[in-house]
């Protein structure tokens, strides 16, 4: 089955090929899920990380958490998968949401990016260009240095579905106060456009140049 968000996808490819990564899950993988294309879970999980310096869980990469937008579940495997069911357990289930010290507020999401820095194992990472987010509320004072690092994705035209979750399209329509320079990611000062108009008329896009003279064009 595949589960998608009813009203924030924009599509720009046959769903056919979302259906085809299920091709790609790896004998292990019941669930396939993309990541979450901000340091949100990385400011969740600061008092996990002070216990556990040196922990890859809330990097950029494999371990920086998942966004729930667009999911693909293979029933058959879920239903064989006996440590996958334990945490369906209400008692496991409320210790894996306590487990990495942080509050839960994204229901399903939360509970399965603790369960994917658990059981990485389980988990097939859709190509973020199957769930581009827009969002840039973490592109905020005190985050710009790393923000780019989790939100890059590719190019605007080999984007399948973009999800225009959360805020922008800039700081400043985030709640971002203050100099709005300080607001602003390296990447994101060197050039910006609004592309044709689509369905949400704040959508934002930036460019820079990435290991070669040429610019890439990037979701937010």
């Amino acid at each position: 089955m595949i589960v998608i968000d009813c009203q924030d996808l924009e599509w720009q490819s046959d769903i056919v090929e979302l259906e085809g990564q299920f091709d790609h899950f790896r004998s292990k993988n019941i669930i396939g899920i993309g990541n979450d294309l901000s340091p949100h879970y990385r400011e969740n999980l600061g008092p996990y990380r002070k216990l556990h310096p040196g922990t890859m869980i809330g990097t950029p990469g494999r371990f920086q958490g998942f966004n729930s937008g667009v999911v693909l579940y293979d029933f058959e495997r879920m239903r064989a998968n006996e440590d996958y069911n334990k945490y369906l357990e209400k008692d496991n289930m409320f210790e894996l949401l306590r487990m990495f010290m942080y509050k839960t507020v994204l229901a399903e999401q939360d509970w399965m990016t603790n369960l994917g820095f658990l059981m990485p194992d389980i988990f097939y990472i859709l190509p973020c260009t199957f769930n581009a987010q827009t969002s840039i509320e973490y592109m905020r004072e005190g985050m710009t240095d790393i923000f780019d690092d989790y939100h890059f994705c590719d190019w605007f035209t080999n984007l399948k579905v973009i999800h225009f979750n959360g805020c922008g399209s800039e700081p400043l329509n985030c709640g971002h106060t203050g100099d709005p320079e300080k607001h602003k990611s390296k990447k994101y000062k060197l050039g910006a456009y609004i592309p044709p108009p689509l369905q949400l008329n704040w959508l934002f896009f930036y460019e820079w140049s990435l290991r070669t003279e040429k610019s890439s064009v990037v979701n937010l």
